[in-house]
C-alpha cells in the first residue's frame, strides 16, 4: 500500500481521538450545568474538566506533527504506536467518567432499537457506562429467595441490559454495536446458539480439536450469531460502524484472536460477506464501493504487518509475516471453520425469527438522505412529492409537519445515511474521495490551528460542530417517533379505541 495511503489513514486516526476527546469534554460540562449548585460546582468535575483539557493540549501537541509532516511513511510505526498509545489513555480517561452519577440514556437510543430490531415486546434495559466498549450483561431471574415468578414484569425487565460508553450515547456511529449487543440476547432467547452448536461443522471440530470446540461453545457461537444478526438487521451500518471501531481501537492486530472474541479480521470478512447477500438489487452492488468501505481496514492492517515486520526483523533474519504468532494463549477454531459456521448459521429454522425483521435496503435511498444530512436537513421525513418548494421561516416547521403521516423515512435509513455521512463515506460519485475523515478531519484540524488561542477557548468551539452534527440525526429520529405515534394513535381512533 502507498505510504500516502498510510499518511492519510493517521491522519484520520487522530481526527478520531480528537472527536473522542471533545465528546468527553461536552459531557463533563454539560454534566456541571445539570449539577447541584449548593456548594458550588462539584470538584470531581471540575477536576476532570481540567485533566480532558491537560490531554487535550498534550494531544494538541503531538497531533501538529502528524498534520505538518509531508510523508509519515517515511517512519508510519512511530505514528501508528503514538496514535494506540493516545487512545489507551483516552479510555482510560473515559474509565473516570463513572465515578460521575449518569444520567439515563437519551430516548432516541431507544428509537433507534425498536426501529431497527422491532422487538417491542423483549425486555431490556440501556445504562451508561464508563468503559469505552459495549457490553450486554445477563442479570438472572428470580434473584433472592423469590423466584422468578414472584415478579412481574418489572423484574424481567431488567433481565438484559445494554451498555454504552457514556460520552458517545449521542454518537449514531457507535449506535450499531448496540445492535450486537442485543443480538446476545435474541440468539439465546431464540434458540440459535443451542441449534448452531448442533451443526455439521461443529461436530466436525469438536472430534477433530475438542479444546478448539469449547473456546466456540463458551465464546465465540455467541459473537458471531450476534455479528450475523447486527448485519441482517442494519445492514451497512453495522459493517462500516464495526470496521471504524475496530480499524481505530482495537488494542491487539487486527489477526489476532482472542478467548472471548474471533480476530476483527476474520469477523470483518464473514460480516462483508453476509452484507453481499444482502444484494438483490444491481444498485446495491456492494462489491462496486468495497475498496472504499474497507479503506480505514486495509490500511490499519498495513501499518500491523509493519510493526510486526519491523519486531521480527529486530529478531533477526529468516521470519516472515506468516510466522506472527496469533493464538498462542488458547486453542481456537481455524478461519475456515468459523467460515463455514458464519455461511450455515442463518439456513437454521429458528433464525427464521430474524429474517421477519430483515429489512430490504435501498441504496438509492440512503443516498439522498446522506445529500440532504450533508445540509443539515432533519431526514425523519421525505420531501413533498410535488413541485412545492419548501417555505422559508417559521413556516418551515408547520410543512414538516405536514409530511409526517404522509412521508415518514424508516429510522435503519435515516441511521445508515447518518452513518455513512458522518465517517465520509459517499456513493454519490464515480470516483470516490477514499479516505476521506468527515467530521473527525475538520475538528483535528480546528484543534491544531492557531497555536495560540488556549485549549479552554479551543474545545468549546469544537463540541459546537459535534452537537450541531448530532442533533440532525437525533432531531431526524424524534420526528420519526412523533409519526409512529400518531399513526399508532390514528389506528386506534380507527379501530374504536380512545
Amino acid at each position: 500500500m502507498a505510504s500516502e495511503e498510510t499518511d492519510k489513514f493517521l491522519k484520520v486516526w487522530y481526527g478520531e481521538i480528537a472527536e473522542r476527546l471533545v465528546r468527553a469534554y461536552h459531557y463533563v460540562c454539560q454534566q456541571l450545568v445539570d449539577a447541584p449548585s449548593r456548594q458550588g460546582s462539584p470538584s470531581i468535575l471540575l477536576k476532570l474538566r481540567q485533566d480532558i483539557e491537560l490531554a487535550a493540549e498534550m494531544f494538541r501537541n503531538r497531533a501538529r506533527q502528524v498534520l505538518e509532516e509531508e510523508r509519515i511513511g517515511v517512519d508510519p510505526t512511530s505514528y501508528y504506536t503514538e496514535a494506540r498509545r493516545q487512545c489507551k489513555r483516552f479510555t482510560e480517561l473515559h474509565r473516570r467518567l463513572s465515578y460521575v452519577p449518569t444520567p439515563w440514556a437519551q430516548p432516541e437510543l431507544e428509537h433507534f432499537l425498536l426501529g431497527v430490531a422491532a422487538e417491542k415486546d423483549h425486555p431490556y434495559a440501556i445504562t451508561l457506562s464508563g468503559e469505552f466498549n459495549f457490553a450486554s450483561v445477563f442479570i438472572a431471574e428470580g434473584v433472592g429467595d423469590v423466584g422468578s415468578r414472584g415478579y412481574g414484569e418489572a423484574q424481567n425487565s431488567l433481565r438484559n441490559v445494554l451498555s454504552v460508553p457514556v460520552a458517545e450515547q449521542l454518537n449514531v456511529v457507535m449506535w450499531p454495536n448496540l445492535i450486537h449487543e442485543m443480538g446476545h440476547f435474541l440468539a439465546s432467547d431464540y434458540g440459535i446458539v443451542q441449534q448452531a452448536m448442533q451443526l455439521d461443522v461443529v461436530k466436525r471440530l469438536g472430534k477433530t480439536d475438542p479444546l478448539a470446540m469449547l473456546t466456540l461453545q463458551r465464546n465465540w457461537m455467541g459473537e458471531i450469531v450476534a455479528d450475523l444478526i447486527a448485519t441482517d438487521l442494519l445492514g451497512l451500518g453495522y459493517y462500516v460502524s464495526f470496521s471504524n471501531f475496530s480499524s481505530y481501537w482495537s488494542y491487539f492486530v487486527l489477526h489476532k484472536n482472542t478467548e472471548k472474541h474471533p480476530s476483527p479480521d476474520i469477523r470483518n470478512r464473514y460480516i462483508l460477506e453476509r452484507l453481499k447477500r444482502h444484494d438483490q438489487k444491481p444498485d446495491y452492488a456492494i462489491e462496486k464501493w468495497e475498496n472504499q468501505m474497507c479503506w480505514a481496514w486495509n490500511c490499519r492492517k498495513e501499518l500491523d504487518f509493519q510493526l510486526e515486520k519491523g519486531f521480527f526483523e529486530d529478531l533477526g533474519p529468516g521470519t516472515g509475516r506468516e510466522k506472527v504468532p496469533s493464538n498462542d494463549v488458547v486453542k481456537v477454531p481455524p478461519d475456515e471453520v468459523v467460515l463455514e459456521l458464519a455461511s450455515a448459521i442463518p439456513t437454521l429454522g429458528c433464525y427464521q425469527r430474524i429474517r421477519e425483521h430483515q429489512h430490504d435496503f435501498d441504496l438509492d435511498m440512503i443516498r439522498g438522505l446522506q445529500t440532504r444530512i450533508g445540509k443539515s436537513e432533519f431526514i425523519g421525513t421525505s420531501r413533498k412529492r410535488s413541485e412545492e418548494a419548501r417555505p422559508e421561516g417559521e413556516k418551515q416547521f408547520e410543512y414538516d409537519v405536514a409530511q409526517l403521516v404522509e412521508y415518514p423515512n424508516r429510522i435503519v435509513d435515516i441511521v445508515n445515511a447518518a452513518i455513512l455521512q458522518r465517517l465520509g463515506i459517499h456513493f454519490l460519485v464515480s470516483v470516490p474521495d477514499i479516505g476521506h475523515g468527515g467530521l473527525r478531519d475538520e475538528l483535528l484540524k480546528e484543534l491544531c490551528g492557531d497555536s495560540s488561542r488556549d485549549i479552554k477557548e479551543v474545545m468549546p468551539r469544537l463540541w459546537q460542530s459535534v452537537v450541531h452534527e448530532d442533533a440532525v440525526v437525533l432531531k431526524s429520529i424524534e420526528t420519526r417517533a412523533i409519526c409512529d405515534f400518531y399513526q399508532t394513535k390514528a389506528q386506534a381512533v380507527s379501530a374504536g379505541g380512545e
